[in-house]
């Protein structure tokens, strides 16, 4: 017994979901956004709903999808790839990649703030560069 997915657009069953589908097991339906409690993520390969990305994927909240980069003002978090607003400690939230990044991009003058957690081109008063 094989789940089948209603499929709005041809008003059948079907086995797999066509783009720009993804089959969500949770509502057994052929949808464009995955559902997002719990959060789900659309995979463009498998056409499939899933609560975890691939590696070097990253689930994006905003679009409810696994990416390549994260939307703006969400950061790439490669434990745990998925698309976080604050990176882990020790971590800055680098706006040129869109990624988590141990030490800011020096070619482009960035210094980490560890009170915001992001690569900055200016530290805050009282903070300086090192």
């Amino acid at each position: 017994n094989s789940t089948r997915y209603a499929d709005d657009s041809s008003r059948i069953c079907q086995l797999n979901c066509n783009s720009p589908f993804y089959a969500d097991n949770i509502t057994r339906t052929c949808t464009t956004k995955c559902t997002s409690i719990p959060q789900y993520y659309g995979h463009n390969i498998t056409r499939l709903c899933i609560q975890y990305c691939p590696p070097f994927t990253f689930g994006d909240p905003v679009l409810n999808l696994c990416v390549l980069k994260c939307s703006d003002g969400y950061y790439g978090d490669n434990s745990t790839w998925t698309c976080v607003t604050k990176c882990s400690f020790g971590n800055f939230g680098d706006n040129t990649t869109n990624m988590c990044v141990g030490t800011c991009p020096a070619s482009a003058k960035y210094f980490g703030d560890k009170l915001t957690s992001l690569c900055v081109k200016t530290c805050q008063i009282g903070l300086y560069a090192d």
